[in-house]
Protein backbone atom coordinates (compact mmCIF):
# COMPACT_ATOMS: atom_id res chain seq x y z
CA UNK A 1 0.00 0.00 0.00
CA UNK A 2 1.27 3.59 -0.65
CA UNK A 3 0.28 6.61 0.56
CA UNK A 4 0.65 10.13 -0.52
CA UNK A 5 -0.65 12.26 2.06
CA UNK A 6 -4.00 10.95 1.64
CA UNK A 7 -3.97 9.42 5.32
CA UNK A 8 -0.44 8.92 6.38
CA UNK A 9 0.19 12.58 5.69
CA UNK A 10 3.29 12.07 4.07
CA UNK A 11 4.75 9.37 1.23
CA UNK A 12 4.80 5.89 3.22
CA UNK A 13 4.37 2.52 1.50
CA UNK A 14 3.32 -0.74 3.73
CA UNK A 15 5.03 -4.01 1.65
CA UNK A 16 4.22 -6.76 3.80
CA UNK A 17 0.71 -8.16 4.44
CA UNK A 18 1.40 -7.58 7.78
CA UNK A 19 2.38 -3.88 7.53
CA UNK A 20 -0.16 -3.06 5.33
CA UNK A 21 -3.17 -4.50 7.65
CA UNK A 22 -1.69 -3.07 10.86
CA UNK A 23 -0.79 0.66 9.06
CA UNK A 24 -4.26 0.28 7.90
CA UNK A 25 -6.22 -0.05 10.83
CA UNK A 26 -3.99 2.44 12.67
CA UNK A 27 -5.04 5.10 10.32
CA UNK A 28 -8.37 4.07 9.76
CA UNK A 29 -8.82 4.58 13.68
CA UNK A 30 -6.69 7.90 13.60
CA UNK A 31 -8.42 9.61 10.58
CA UNK A 32 -11.90 8.24 10.75
CA UNK A 33 -11.99 8.68 7.06
CA UNK A 34 -15.52 8.49 5.60
CA UNK A 35 -17.94 9.13 2.64
CA UNK A 36 -15.52 5.94 0.59
CA UNK A 37 -17.67 6.01 -2.70
CA UNK A 38 -16.55 3.53 -5.07
CA UNK A 39 -16.23 4.83 -9.11
CA UNK A 40 -18.72 3.78 -11.41
CA UNK A 41 -16.74 2.41 -14.69
CA UNK A 42 -13.62 2.59 -13.66
CA UNK A 43 -12.78 -1.43 -13.09
CA UNK A 44 -10.92 -2.53 -16.15
CA UNK A 45 -8.82 -6.09 -16.51
CA UNK A 46 -5.32 -5.47 -16.99
CA UNK A 47 -3.06 -8.34 -18.94
CA UNK A 48 0.58 -7.48 -18.97
CA UNK A 49 2.52 -10.53 -20.19
CA UNK A 50 1.71 -13.32 -17.61
CA UNK A 51 0.51 -10.92 -15.28
CA UNK A 52 -3.12 -10.09 -15.43
CA UNK A 53 -4.92 -8.21 -12.60
CA UNK A 54 -8.66 -6.17 -11.64
CA UNK A 55 -8.05 -2.12 -11.39
CA UNK A 56 -10.82 0.06 -9.99
CA UNK A 57 -11.34 3.28 -8.01
CA UNK A 58 -12.81 4.49 -5.05
CA UNK A 59 -13.36 8.17 -3.36
CA UNK A 60 -13.05 9.26 0.10
CA UNK A 61 -12.65 11.99 2.39
CA UNK A 62 -9.77 11.45 4.46
CA UNK A 63 -11.41 12.76 8.23
CA UNK A 64 -8.33 15.59 8.75
CA UNK A 65 -8.88 19.08 9.82
CA UNK A 66 -9.54 20.34 7.28
CA UNK A 67 -10.78 17.57 5.54
CA UNK A 68 -9.02 16.57 2.03
CA UNK A 69 -10.71 14.84 -1.22
CA UNK A 70 -8.73 11.52 -1.69
CA UNK A 71 -8.69 9.02 -4.31
CA UNK A 72 -8.08 5.15 -4.05
CA UNK A 73 -6.67 2.80 -6.74
CA UNK A 74 -6.90 -0.57 -6.55
CA UNK A 75 -5.31 -4.04 -7.97
CA UNK A 76 -7.30 -7.25 -7.07
CA UNK A 77 -6.26 -10.63 -8.57
CA UNK A 78 -6.90 -14.22 -7.99
CA UNK A 79 -5.50 -15.62 -4.53
CA UNK A 80 -3.63 -18.63 -5.79
CA UNK A 81 -3.61 -20.46 -2.51
CA UNK A 82 -1.46 -23.43 -1.84
CA UNK A 83 -3.33 -26.59 -3.61
CA UNK A 84 -5.15 -24.34 -5.85
CA UNK A 85 -5.99 -25.78 -9.14
CA UNK A 86 -4.95 -24.41 -12.63
CA UNK A 87 -8.34 -24.80 -14.30
CA UNK A 88 -10.27 -24.29 -11.20
CA UNK A 89 -12.17 -20.91 -10.85
CA UNK A 90 -10.79 -18.71 -8.08
CA UNK A 91 -13.21 -18.48 -5.20
CA UNK A 92 -11.99 -15.66 -3.89
CA UNK A 93 -10.12 -11.98 -4.89
CA UNK A 94 -7.27 -10.41 -2.70
CA UNK A 95 -5.78 -6.61 -2.89
CA UNK A 96 -2.42 -7.22 -4.71
CA UNK A 97 -1.72 -3.23 -4.89
CA UNK A 98 -3.57 -0.30 -2.85
CA UNK A 99 -2.77 3.28 -3.81
CA UNK A 100 -4.27 6.19 -1.70
CA UNK A 101 -3.68 9.97 -2.76
CA UNK A 102 -4.82 13.51 -1.73
CA UNK A 103 -6.24 15.50 -4.13
CA UNK A 104 -7.41 18.48 -2.74
CA UNK A 105 -7.83 19.54 0.41
CA UNK A 106 -11.32 21.68 1.50
CA UNK A 107 -10.52 25.32 1.23
CA UNK A 108 -7.11 25.36 -0.09
CA UNK A 109 -8.40 24.92 -3.48
CA UNK A 110 -6.98 22.08 -6.18
CA UNK A 111 -3.61 21.67 -7.26
CA UNK A 112 -4.91 20.36 -10.55
CA UNK A 113 -6.78 23.24 -11.68
CA UNK A 114 -6.11 26.87 -12.21
CA UNK A 115 -7.95 29.30 -11.05
CA UNK A 116 -10.27 31.53 -13.13
CA UNK A 117 -10.40 34.44 -11.75
CA UNK A 118 -6.61 34.64 -11.49
CA UNK A 119 -6.84 34.34 -15.62
CA UNK A 120 -9.56 37.26 -15.85
CA UNK A 121 -8.12 39.34 -13.51
CA UNK A 122 -11.49 39.51 -11.62
CA UNK A 123 -12.76 39.63 -8.18
CA UNK A 124 -14.76 36.66 -6.73
CA UNK A 125 -18.73 37.46 -5.54
CA UNK A 126 -19.19 37.24 -2.07
CA UNK A 127 -19.27 33.48 -0.65
CA UNK A 128 -18.84 32.38 -4.48
CA UNK A 129 -16.69 29.15 -4.49
CA UNK A 130 -13.85 28.99 -6.76
CA UNK A 131 -11.30 25.96 -6.87
CA UNK A 132 -12.44 25.08 -3.89
CA UNK A 133 -11.57 27.90 -2.34
CA UNK A 134 -14.40 30.64 -1.10
CA UNK A 135 -13.59 33.99 -1.93
CA UNK A 136 -10.02 32.85 -2.73
CA UNK A 137 -8.86 34.09 0.42
CA UNK A 138 -5.95 32.34 2.73
CA UNK A 139 -3.74 33.74 5.69
CA UNK A 140 -1.15 34.49 3.16
CA UNK A 141 2.24 36.32 3.70
CA UNK A 142 0.58 39.88 2.41
CA UNK A 143 -2.37 41.27 0.69
CA UNK A 144 -0.90 40.48 -2.64
CA UNK A 145 -1.57 36.76 -2.76
CA UNK A 146 -5.01 36.55 -4.11
CA UNK A 147 -3.84 38.45 -7.52
CA UNK A 148 -0.35 37.43 -7.54
CA UNK A 149 3.07 38.83 -5.87
CA UNK A 150 4.04 41.98 -6.05
CA UNK A 151 7.11 43.20 -7.74
CA UNK A 152 7.98 45.64 -5.25
CA UNK A 153 7.52 42.72 -2.41
CA UNK A 154 10.12 41.77 -0.16
CA UNK A 155 7.59 38.99 1.94
CA UNK A 156 6.77 35.79 0.14
CA UNK A 157 4.96 32.25 1.01
CA UNK A 158 7.57 30.60 -0.91
CA UNK A 159 10.42 30.95 -3.59
CA UNK A 160 10.81 28.60 -6.01
CA UNK A 161 14.60 27.63 -7.16
CA UNK A 162 14.55 27.24 -10.55
CA UNK A 163 12.75 27.65 -13.73
CA UNK A 164 13.03 24.93 -16.03
CA UNK A 165 9.99 22.05 -16.25
CA UNK A 166 10.44 21.31 -12.60
CA UNK A 167 10.44 25.19 -11.08
CA UNK A 168 7.22 25.74 -13.98
CA UNK A 169 4.90 23.07 -12.14
CA UNK A 170 5.59 24.02 -8.80
CA UNK A 171 5.23 27.84 -8.97
CA UNK A 172 2.17 27.28 -11.44
CA UNK A 173 0.81 24.72 -8.45
CA UNK A 174 1.45 26.89 -5.91
CA UNK A 175 -0.39 30.32 -7.67
CA UNK A 176 -3.03 27.65 -8.35
CA UNK A 177 -3.79 27.21 -4.11
CA UNK A 178 -3.33 31.17 -3.88
CA UNK A 179 0.30 31.33 -2.25
CA UNK A 180 2.20 34.73 -2.67
CA UNK A 181 4.71 33.04 -4.81
CA UNK A 182 7.61 33.51 -6.95
CA UNK A 183 10.33 32.15 -9.20
CA UNK A 184 14.15 32.61 -9.54
CA UNK A 185 16.74 31.94 -11.86
CA UNK A 186 19.58 33.22 -13.50
CA UNK A 187 18.53 33.16 -17.48
CA UNK A 188 17.24 35.95 -18.95
CA UNK A 189 14.33 34.07 -20.69
CA UNK A 190 11.83 31.05 -20.07
CA UNK A 191 13.84 28.15 -21.80
CA UNK A 192 16.86 29.39 -21.70
CA UNK A 193 18.04 26.70 -19.44
CA UNK A 194 17.43 24.29 -22.64
CA UNK A 195 17.94 26.21 -25.65
CA UNK A 196 21.44 26.98 -24.04
CA UNK A 197 22.80 23.59 -23.93
CA UNK A 198 23.77 21.46 -26.92
CA UNK A 199 22.20 22.53 -30.25
CA UNK A 200 21.12 18.69 -30.90
CA UNK A 201 19.08 18.30 -27.93
CA UNK A 202 15.68 17.13 -28.20
CA UNK A 203 13.44 14.97 -25.73
CA UNK A 204 13.69 10.91 -25.60
CA UNK A 205 10.51 10.51 -24.31
CA UNK A 206 7.19 11.42 -26.15
CA UNK A 207 6.21 14.46 -26.35
CA UNK A 208 2.90 14.10 -24.74
CA UNK A 209 4.57 12.23 -21.31
CA UNK A 210 6.73 15.61 -20.94
CA UNK A 211 3.38 18.21 -21.12
CA UNK A 212 3.07 20.64 -17.78
CA UNK A 213 0.14 20.88 -15.43
CA UNK A 214 -3.22 21.12 -16.15
CA UNK A 215 -3.74 19.28 -19.10
CA UNK A 216 -1.28 21.91 -21.15
CA UNK A 217 -0.16 19.95 -24.04
CA UNK A 218 2.49 21.04 -26.55
CA UNK A 219 1.11 21.73 -29.62
CA UNK A 220 -0.12 18.76 -31.75
CA UNK A 221 2.06 19.70 -34.84
CA UNK A 222 5.30 19.92 -32.33
CA UNK A 223 7.84 17.23 -33.26
CA UNK A 224 7.24 13.70 -31.64
CA UNK A 225 10.64 14.58 -29.52
CA UNK A 226 10.19 17.91 -28.58
CA UNK A 227 13.54 19.87 -29.85
CA UNK A 228 15.06 23.12 -27.63
CA UNK A 229 13.83 25.51 -29.56
CA UNK A 230 10.41 23.91 -28.66
CA UNK A 231 10.19 23.50 -25.83
CA UNK A 232 11.33 26.62 -24.96
CA UNK A 233 8.45 27.79 -27.07
CA UNK A 234 5.96 25.33 -25.14
CA UNK A 235 7.22 26.66 -22.02
CA UNK A 236 6.83 30.41 -22.77
CA UNK A 237 3.13 29.91 -23.60
CA UNK A 238 2.47 27.94 -20.58
CA UNK A 239 3.70 31.36 -18.55
CA UNK A 240 1.60 33.99 -21.22
CA UNK A 241 -1.67 31.24 -20.35
CA UNK A 242 -1.41 31.01 -17.07
CA UNK A 243 -0.27 34.78 -16.51
CA UNK A 244 2.77 33.83 -14.51
CA UNK A 245 4.92 36.48 -15.56
CA UNK A 246 4.75 38.90 -12.18
CA UNK A 247 6.26 35.83 -10.44
CA UNK A 248 8.88 35.08 -12.25
CA UNK A 249 12.14 36.90 -11.26
CA UNK A 250 14.74 35.90 -14.50
CA UNK A 251 18.43 37.28 -14.22
CA UNK A 252 18.13 36.58 -10.59
CA UNK A 253 20.83 34.32 -8.36
CA UNK A 254 19.47 33.14 -5.56
CA UNK A 255 22.92 33.59 -3.34
CA UNK A 256 22.37 32.92 -0.09
CA UNK A 257 20.12 32.16 2.68
CA UNK A 258 19.26 31.73 6.08
CA UNK A 259 16.31 30.15 7.95
CA UNK A 260 14.75 32.06 11.51
CA UNK A 261 13.58 29.16 13.71
CA UNK A 262 11.84 31.98 15.33
CA UNK A 263 10.14 33.47 12.98
CA UNK A 264 9.89 30.30 10.52
CA UNK A 265 10.70 31.32 7.39
CA UNK A 266 13.93 32.19 5.43
CA UNK A 267 16.18 35.30 4.61
CA UNK A 268 17.23 35.40 1.14
CA UNK A 269 19.43 37.46 -0.73
CA UNK A 270 19.14 37.63 -4.04
CA UNK A 271 21.56 39.43 -6.96
CA UNK A 272 19.61 41.35 -9.73
CA UNK A 273 21.57 43.23 -12.03
CA UNK A 274 24.81 42.84 -10.06
CA UNK A 275 22.60 44.67 -6.90
CA UNK A 276 21.89 42.60 -3.76
CA UNK A 277 17.74 42.25 -3.16
CA UNK A 278 17.12 40.82 0.18
CA UNK A 279 13.61 38.82 1.03
CA UNK A 280 11.63 36.99 2.82
CA UNK A 281 9.95 32.93 1.96
CA UNK A 282 8.42 30.83 4.30
CA UNK A 283 9.38 27.48 1.97
CA UNK A 284 12.14 27.48 -0.20
CA UNK A 285 11.53 24.87 -3.14
CA UNK A 286 14.53 23.94 -5.34
CA UNK A 287 14.00 22.83 -8.94
CA UNK A 288 17.81 22.31 -9.92
CA UNK A 289 16.54 18.74 -11.86
CA UNK A 290 18.25 15.61 -10.56
CA UNK A 291 21.34 16.56 -10.27
CA UNK A 292 21.71 20.01 -9.56
CA UNK A 293 23.98 20.12 -12.86
CA UNK A 294 27.67 19.46 -10.78
CA UNK A 295 29.28 17.66 -13.51
CA UNK A 296 31.35 14.58 -12.88
CA UNK A 297 34.25 12.78 -15.06
CA UNK A 298 37.41 9.82 -14.18
CA UNK A 299 40.39 11.80 -12.82
CA UNK A 300 42.77 10.66 -15.40
CA UNK A 301 46.47 11.30 -15.48
CA UNK A 302 48.14 12.96 -18.07
CA UNK A 303 45.94 15.24 -19.19
CA UNK A 304 48.27 18.16 -19.51
CA UNK A 305 50.29 16.28 -22.43
CA UNK A 306 46.53 15.91 -24.70
CA UNK A 307 47.23 18.56 -27.07
CA UNK A 308 43.60 18.59 -28.30
CA UNK A 309 40.58 19.78 -26.23
CA UNK A 310 38.46 18.24 -23.60
CA UNK A 311 35.05 19.15 -22.44
CA UNK A 312 32.27 17.58 -20.26
CA UNK A 313 29.21 17.70 -22.12
CA UNK A 314 27.98 20.14 -19.56
CA UNK A 315 30.26 22.66 -21.97
CA UNK A 316 28.85 20.99 -25.32
CA UNK A 317 26.73 22.85 -27.92
CA UNK A 318 28.08 21.53 -31.28
CA UNK A 319 30.30 20.13 -34.00
CA UNK A 320 30.47 21.68 -36.72
CA UNK A 321 33.45 23.96 -36.42
CA UNK A 322 35.01 20.52 -36.04
CA UNK A 323 34.21 18.75 -39.38
CA UNK A 324 36.75 15.69 -40.42
CA UNK A 325 38.29 15.72 -36.86
CA UNK A 326 38.51 13.05 -34.35
CA UNK A 327 36.17 12.79 -31.40
CA UNK A 328 35.74 10.30 -28.83
CA UNK A 329 32.80 10.72 -26.72
CA UNK A 330 32.92 9.07 -23.11
CA UNK A 331 29.78 7.58 -21.70
CA UNK A 332 26.48 6.03 -23.40
CA UNK A 333 23.80 7.05 -22.18
CA UNK A 334 21.49 9.78 -23.66
CA UNK A 335 23.59 12.84 -23.79
CA UNK A 336 26.42 10.46 -25.11
CA UNK A 337 24.10 8.71 -27.88
CA UNK A 338 23.45 12.88 -28.60
CA UNK A 339 26.59 14.24 -28.82
CA UNK A 340 28.36 11.45 -30.50
CA UNK A 341 25.11 11.47 -33.53
CA UNK A 342 26.31 15.45 -33.42
CA UNK A 343 29.41 15.12 -34.17
CA UNK A 344 29.13 11.99 -36.73
CA UNK A 345 26.59 14.68 -38.62
CA UNK A 346 28.93 17.70 -38.64
CA UNK A 347 31.51 14.82 -40.34
CA UNK A 348 33.70 13.88 -38.00
CA UNK A 349 34.91 10.04 -37.34
CA UNK A 350 33.86 9.88 -34.12
CA UNK A 351 33.83 6.78 -31.56
CA UNK A 352 31.85 6.24 -28.17
CA UNK A 353 33.99 4.74 -25.19
CA UNK A 354 31.42 2.41 -23.08
CA UNK A 355 32.53 1.83 -19.83
CA UNK A 356 29.52 -0.82 -18.82
CA UNK A 357 26.54 -2.32 -20.20
CA UNK A 358 23.87 -0.11 -21.27
CA UNK A 359 20.31 -0.65 -21.18
CA UNK A 360 18.63 0.39 -24.94
CA UNK A 361 15.15 1.22 -24.77
CA UNK A 362 12.82 1.77 -27.93
CA UNK A 363 10.68 4.29 -27.28
CA UNK A 364 7.42 3.64 -29.07
CA UNK A 365 7.31 0.29 -27.79
CA UNK A 366 7.18 1.56 -24.26
CA UNK A 367 4.07 1.53 -22.29
CA UNK A 368 4.22 5.16 -22.12
CA UNK A 369 4.01 5.65 -25.57
CA UNK A 370 0.30 4.35 -25.09
CA UNK A 371 -0.23 6.18 -22.01
CA UNK A 372 0.41 9.37 -22.61
CA UNK A 373 -1.07 10.60 -25.85
CA UNK A 374 -3.29 13.78 -27.53
CA UNK A 375 -6.77 11.75 -26.52
CA UNK A 376 -6.05 11.33 -23.13
CA UNK A 377 -6.45 13.79 -19.86
CA UNK A 378 -2.65 13.79 -19.16
CA UNK A 379 -3.91 14.81 -15.04
CA UNK A 380 -5.28 11.20 -14.92
CA UNK A 381 -3.39 9.03 -16.68
CA UNK A 382 -0.51 10.61 -13.95
CA UNK A 383 -2.49 9.27 -10.65
CA UNK A 384 -2.26 5.72 -12.98
CA UNK A 385 1.49 6.32 -13.97
CA UNK A 386 2.82 7.51 -10.57
CA UNK A 387 1.32 6.04 -8.03
CA UNK A 388 2.28 1.93 -7.95
CA UNK A 389 4.06 0.87 -5.31
CA UNK A 390 7.67 0.44 -6.53
CA UNK A 391 7.96 -3.02 -5.38
CA UNK A 392 4.73 -3.57 -7.74
CA UNK A 393 6.26 -1.42 -10.13
CA UNK A 394 9.14 -3.07 -10.73
CA UNK A 395 7.74 -6.44 -11.21
CA UNK A 396 5.47 -5.15 -13.67
CA UNK A 397 8.27 -3.29 -15.54
CA UNK A 398 10.49 -6.39 -15.46
CA UNK A 399 7.94 -8.12 -17.30
CA UNK A 400 7.63 -5.37 -20.02
CA UNK A 401 11.04 -5.24 -20.35
CA UNK A 402 11.22 -9.09 -21.01
CA UNK A 403 8.89 -8.76 -23.66
CA UNK A 404 10.20 -5.68 -25.69
CA UNK A 405 13.78 -6.93 -24.83
CA UNK A 406 12.67 -9.92 -26.81
CA UNK A 407 11.55 -7.60 -29.94
CA UNK A 408 14.44 -6.09 -29.86
CA UNK A 409 16.69 -9.06 -30.17
CA UNK A 410 17.93 -8.44 -33.72
CA UNK A 411 18.71 -4.96 -33.22
CA UNK A 412 20.32 -6.03 -30.15
CA UNK A 413 22.92 -8.57 -31.77
CA UNK A 414 23.59 -5.62 -34.27
CA UNK A 415 24.84 -3.69 -31.94
CA UNK A 416 26.82 -6.31 -30.25
CA UNK A 417 28.44 -7.07 -33.26
CA UNK A 418 29.42 -3.72 -33.28
CA UNK A 419 31.03 -3.32 -29.84
CA UNK A 420 27.90 -1.79 -27.90
CA UNK A 421 27.36 -4.35 -24.97
CA UNK A 422 23.92 -3.88 -24.41
CA UNK A 423 22.33 -4.75 -20.59
CA UNK A 424 19.39 -7.49 -21.77
CA UNK A 425 18.52 -7.63 -17.65
CA UNK A 426 17.70 -4.05 -16.85
CA UNK A 427 15.52 -3.04 -13.97
CA UNK A 428 13.96 0.05 -15.00
CA UNK A 429 13.30 1.27 -10.89
CA UNK A 430 16.99 1.07 -10.64
CA UNK A 431 17.42 2.74 -13.70
CA UNK A 432 15.57 5.82 -12.67
CA UNK A 433 15.95 5.63 -8.87
CA UNK A 434 18.95 4.08 -8.12
CA UNK A 435 21.14 4.89 -10.93
CA UNK A 436 19.65 7.93 -12.04
CA UNK A 437 20.16 7.05 -15.89
CA UNK A 438 22.71 5.77 -17.31
CA UNK A 439 20.52 4.14 -20.02
CA UNK A 440 19.76 5.25 -23.83
CA UNK A 441 16.00 5.84 -24.91
CA UNK A 442 16.71 5.41 -28.74
CA UNK A 443 15.77 7.95 -31.31
CA UNK A 444 17.69 6.47 -33.92
CA UNK A 445 21.41 6.92 -33.03
CA UNK A 446 21.48 2.62 -32.47
CA UNK A 447 21.04 2.52 -36.39
CA UNK A 448 23.94 4.71 -36.52
CA UNK A 449 26.51 2.44 -34.88
CA UNK A 450 25.05 -1.03 -36.77
CA UNK A 451 25.46 1.20 -39.85
CA UNK A 452 29.24 1.93 -39.46
CA UNK A 453 29.12 5.79 -38.65
CA UNK A 454 29.70 5.58 -34.95
CA UNK A 455 32.59 3.37 -33.69
CA UNK A 456 32.41 1.62 -30.07
CA UNK A 457 35.13 1.12 -28.00
CA UNK A 458 34.14 -1.32 -24.88
CA UNK A 459 34.88 -3.51 -22.20
CA UNK A 460 38.72 -2.16 -21.16
CA UNK A 461 39.14 0.33 -18.81
CA UNK A 462 40.39 3.89 -19.82
CA UNK A 463 44.04 4.44 -18.26
CA UNK A 464 44.96 7.71 -18.91
CA UNK A 465 45.45 10.44 -21.49
CA UNK A 466 48.34 10.44 -23.91
CA UNK A 467 49.71 13.20 -26.26
CA UNK A 468 47.30 11.89 -28.88
CA UNK A 469 44.53 10.90 -27.55
CA UNK A 470 43.47 8.26 -24.47
CA UNK A 471 45.25 5.20 -24.06
CA UNK A 472 43.39 2.04 -22.12
CA UNK A 473 44.15 -0.61 -19.50
CA UNK A 474 45.22 -3.18 -22.17
CA UNK A 475 47.81 -0.84 -23.77
CA UNK A 476 45.83 0.23 -26.71
CA UNK A 477 45.20 4.11 -28.15
CA UNK A 478 42.55 6.34 -29.40
CA UNK A 479 43.84 9.00 -31.14
CA UNK A 480 41.74 12.08 -31.22
CA UNK A 481 41.05 15.53 -31.36
CA UNK A 482 38.24 16.28 -29.32
CA UNK A 483 37.31 14.49 -26.04
CA UNK A 484 33.76 14.76 -24.56
CA UNK A 485 32.67 13.21 -21.35
CA UNK A 486 29.59 12.35 -21.05
CA UNK A 487 29.78 10.95 -18.14
CA UNK A 488 26.96 12.64 -16.49
CA UNK A 489 26.61 14.83 -12.84
CA UNK A 490 26.53 14.48 -9.08
CA UNK A 491 23.54 12.62 -7.88
CA UNK A 492 24.11 14.40 -4.66
CA UNK A 493 21.60 17.31 -4.57
CA UNK A 494 23.22 18.79 -1.75
CA UNK A 495 26.18 19.31 -3.74
CA UNK A 496 24.12 21.68 -5.75
CA UNK A 497 22.87 23.51 -2.81
CA UNK A 498 25.93 24.23 -0.41
CA UNK A 499 26.56 27.37 -2.33
CA UNK A 500 22.92 28.98 -1.10
CA UNK A 501 22.44 27.26 2.48
CA UNK A 502 25.04 26.91 5.23
CA UNK A 503 26.50 23.73 5.88
CA UNK A 504 25.00 23.04 9.25
CA UNK A 505 21.68 23.25 6.90
CA UNK A 506 22.84 20.91 4.63
CA UNK A 507 24.12 18.54 6.89
CA UNK A 508 20.22 17.97 8.08
CA UNK A 509 19.15 17.48 4.69
CA UNK A 510 18.46 13.48 3.29
CA UNK A 511 19.94 12.45 0.25
CA UNK A 512 17.62 12.98 -2.83
CA UNK A 513 16.37 10.20 -5.09
CA UNK A 514 17.80 6.77 -4.69
CA UNK A 515 15.21 4.70 -2.75
CA UNK A 516 14.60 4.58 1.21
CA UNK A 517 13.75 1.10 3.31
CA UNK A 518 9.84 1.29 1.86
CA UNK A 519 10.90 1.69 -1.64
CA UNK A 520 10.28 5.44 -1.62
CA UNK A 521 12.44 7.99 -3.17
CA UNK A 522 14.54 9.35 -0.34
CA UNK A 523 14.25 13.62 0.07
CA UNK A 524 12.11 14.35 -2.77
CA UNK A 525 8.50 15.65 -2.31
CA UNK A 526 8.14 15.28 1.28
CA UNK A 527 9.96 16.95 4.25
CA UNK A 528 13.72 16.50 3.70
CA UNK A 529 15.24 17.24 7.70
CA UNK A 530 15.06 20.59 7.76
CA UNK A 531 11.85 22.61 8.41
CA UNK A 532 10.08 24.38 5.50
CA UNK A 533 12.37 23.56 2.36
CA UNK A 534 11.83 21.09 -0.47
CA UNK A 535 13.53 19.26 -3.42
CA UNK A 536 11.14 18.35 -6.34
CA UNK A 537 13.74 16.18 -8.72
CA UNK A 538 12.78 13.82 -11.64
CA UNK A 539 12.08 13.89 -15.12
CA UNK A 540 9.29 15.96 -16.54
CA UNK A 541 6.75 13.83 -15.38
CA UNK A 542 7.80 13.28 -12.24
CA UNK A 543 7.73 17.10 -11.33
CA UNK A 544 4.95 17.68 -13.09
CA UNK A 545 2.78 15.41 -11.12
CA UNK A 546 4.23 15.39 -7.45
CA UNK A 547 5.21 19.55 -7.69
CA UNK A 548 0.96 19.04 -7.02
CA UNK A 549 2.09 17.58 -3.30
CA UNK A 550 4.59 20.04 -2.43
CA UNK A 551 1.96 22.79 -3.46
CA UNK A 552 -0.40 21.26 -1.15
CA UNK A 553 2.03 20.68 1.55
CA UNK A 554 2.89 24.12 1.36
CA UNK A 555 0.07 25.21 1.44
CA UNK A 556 -1.34 23.69 4.56
CA UNK A 557 2.00 25.14 6.55
CA UNK A 558 0.93 28.43 5.37
CA UNK A 559 -2.75 28.04 6.57
CA UNK A 560 -1.72 26.56 10.00
CA UNK A 561 -2.73 23.41 9.58
CA UNK A 562 0.58 21.40 8.56
CA UNK A 563 0.78 17.75 7.63
CA UNK A 564 2.04 15.54 10.71
CA UNK A 565 3.62 13.08 9.59
CA UNK A 566 2.47 9.32 10.29
CA UNK A 567 5.46 7.41 11.51
CA UNK A 568 4.57 4.24 13.15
Amino acid sequence: WRDILALSSTMRTFNSTAAFKAAWKDLISLRQPYNFEFEEGSSSVVRIGHIAFITARFHFQNGLQPSGRSLGMLKIAPDIFEGFQDNAEPSRYKIVALSTILESVQGYGDPDVFPRHFLENTTLKTNEILNGASNGTIKSYNSNAKTGGSLTSNQFDALVVGLGPSGLSNIARLKALGLNAIACDKIPEVGLNWTDRYNSLRLHTPKMQNSLPFDFKPPKDANYYLTMEELKNYYQSFVAEYKLQDSLWLSTIVNHATYSKSKGSWTVTLIQAGNERVISARHLVFCVGNTGRVPQQPNLPGRESFHGTVIHSVDYTCATEWAGKRGIVIGTANTGHDVAEDMADAGMHVTMVQRLKTPVLTVPKLPLHKAFHDGVSVTEVDKWFHTNPLAIERVIMKTVFRQLFEQDKEKFDKLDARGFKVDREADLTQILYERAGRHYMDVGVSQMIIDGRIDVKSGVALSEFTNKGLKFADGTELEADIIVFATGYSTDMRLAISKILDPETVNQLDETWRLDEEGNPRGSWKPIGHPNIWFCPGDISHTRFFSRFIALQVKAEVEGSPFVPYER
